[in-house]
């Protein structure tokens, strides 16, 4: 998923790669809701990018390896979830919506009114293009299947499958710990009042126990049935105004904090720490980037190197002709600089 910020140009990623070996290792991706293909904002990242894409719809799993040029994508027919889910909720509760006290008002939105006035299933008509359509079998956790693949490192894990992102998370746990260093989850905010329900009260406290930070979230209003606001898109979904229904988050471990191994027990070696500077930035953060390259900086014999990507990043990201130092001089001799004008 993009964010309302995300670069489809970033520098850093060419940069790295034109310092040779000691610039930028292999990335490993894992994207959980595949369906239309990994996103474009990955792809500077070029030969470096390696991806395993999840989805339910046999048929689009079919389709997009069908078409796939790229040797280092590849995509899974696989519901992604955890084996121990329903002793957690289960599915009777769940359904239950008195006895869960779930407030999630989707039934009432002008969305769904909007679905049924033009006897649309939404799914099938933005998503399957209105083919027929079948649904995997296959069930495993990503613990499971990085287990079963050999698959010692991942850095990024995006997930987006319409109301399972927290069991999702559940059976990626000893993966999350190992070696992811950001993730993207749609988040819904109402559901269930239950410790292990999908909503974002309990993936951003499972995220944050683990190390992670919230660093983006992207939140999305959808009016109420009776009295529809103006859609965001072409299309009957989210509205201009209403109340948040669900969002995206994008979670990172910080790099920018010299402190961060002492407390989570996680190795920020040098290629870990370029790693992320590429994905912050193509996020939209390159000021986190730009906190790691002034710690490399000033730590490593590569001071050259790091001061030119942070002239580089400081141009993407003030849109000034100013060097980085500069850049800094100027804001601490007069903040007010970048007050709105």
């Amino acid at each position: 998923m993009a964010t309302k910020d995300t670069v489809y140009n970033p520098v850093l990623p060419y940069a790295f790669r034109n310092i040779g070996t000691f610039g930028l290792p292999d990335f490993m991706f894992l994207d959980i809701g595949a369906s239309g293909g990994v996103e474009q904002h990955w792809l500077p990242l070029g030969d470096k990018f390696n991806a395993i894409g999840f989805d339910v719809i046999v048929e689009e799993v079919a389709r997009l390896n069908a078409i796939n040029p790229n040797p280092r994508i590849k995509y899974e027919n696989y519901f992604v979830g955890f084996e121990g889910y329903e002793e957690l909720l289960s599915k009777k509760y769940f359904e239950d919506r008195i006895a869960s006290r779930n407030n999630d008002p989707q039934k009432r939105t002008s969305y769904e009114r909007a679905w049924k006035a033009m006897n649309l299933n939404y799914t099938d008509a933005y998503f399957n293009n209105n083919q027929k359509t079948s649904l995997t079998e296959n069930r495993i956790s990503i613990d499971a299947y990085t287990k079963q693949h050999g698959i010692e490192q991942v850095d990024f894990i995006k997930i987006d499958t319409d109301g399972h992102d927290y069991e999702v998370l559940l059976g990626a746990e000893e993966t999350l710990k190992r070696s992811v260093l950001g993730a993207a989850i749609e988040v819904p905010f109402h559901g269930p009042a239950h410790p292990h329900a999908n909503v974002f009260c309990n993936i951003d406290r499972f995220m944050r126990e683990l190390g992670f930070s919230l660093c983006v979230l992207d939140s999305y209003p959808c009016s109420k049935g009776a009295l529809p606001a103006p859609f965001t898109y072409k299309l009957p979904a989210q509205t201009t105004k209403g109340q948040i229904l669900w969002g995206d988050a994008v979670y990172f471990r910080d790099g920018g904090d010299v402190t961060y191994a002492d407390k989570w027990k996680f190795d920020f070696d040098r290629q870990r720490l370029h790693k992320l500077c590429c994905l912050y930035e193509i996020i939209g953060l390159g000021d986190c980037a730009a906190e790691i390259l002034l710690r490399l900086r000033d730590t490593t014999e590569f001071k050259h190197e790091y001061n030119a990507m942070l002239d580089l990043l400081t141009r993407g990201f003030a849109q000034s002709l100013l060097s980085y130092d500069n850049y800094i001089k100027a804001f601490d001799a007069d903040p007010t600089r970048l007050y709105p004008k």
